[in-house]
């Protein structure tokens, strides 16, 4: 569900200028408006991205980072899991 909501959104933003636009001005209200649930004390930023740029996302260090196996780790970082101060917005 996670990766199918987020490329409707990127489908939605390519096809509908004024769609990007309230993504790009109101992203919390707009994503929250699709089924996201990003609470309000999380930030949101959407970056938009030209042939010129490459936007890579570092994701906040998880607390118990010491206590977790290669595998747990690569499933956080593949965005299967939540930890630390992501919001774990959509589920």
């Amino acid at each position: 569900m996670e990766q199918d909501l987020h490329f409707k959104v990127i489908a939605k933003a390519w096809k509908d200028p004024e769609f990007r636009k309230k993504l790009i001005s109101n992203p919390r209200d707009t994503l929250n408006s699709l089924g996201y649930g990003i609470p309000n004390d999380i930030e949101v930023k959407v970056i938009e991205d030209d042939v010129h740029q490459f936007t890579f996302v570092l994701p906040s260090t998880p607390s118990d980072i010491q206590s977790l196996d290669e595998s747990q780790l690569k499933k956080i970082a593949a965005g299967g899991e939540s930890r630390g101060a992501s919001c774990g917005c959509i589920r």
